[in-house]
């Protein structure tokens, strides 16, 4: 069974995350950053994303939500809004 994470750990998360892709230190990021605009991630970035949040977090996001976000805030809040649970295959 998966723990529920508050935002504040999730945003946390989600930051390390997105540091370790960008290979840039966590405090460069805060949750108003915005993915395209000031981190430049393009779309296979993206994907990278969201299979480290899938193997780390659990959770995955269909191709739809993913479009939409622009900052790590909305990328949380689409994590905790419509985030799947990832079925582990042994």
């Amino acid at each position: 069974m998966m723990q529920t994470l508050s935002d504040q750990e999730m945003t946390e998360r989600v930051i390390a995350l997105l540091a370790k892709i960008l290979k840039i230190e966590p405090n460069q990021i805060n949750p108003q950053t915005s993915l395209t605009k000031e981190l430049e991630i393009d779309s296979l970035t993206i994907v990278r994303l969201d299979l480290l949040i899938q193997s780390q977090l659990g959770l995955a996001l269909s191709a739809d939500k993913l479009e939409n976000i622009d900052t790590v805030e909305d990328l949380v809040k689409a994590l905790k809004e419509h985030g799947q649970p990832v079925t582990q295959q042994e």
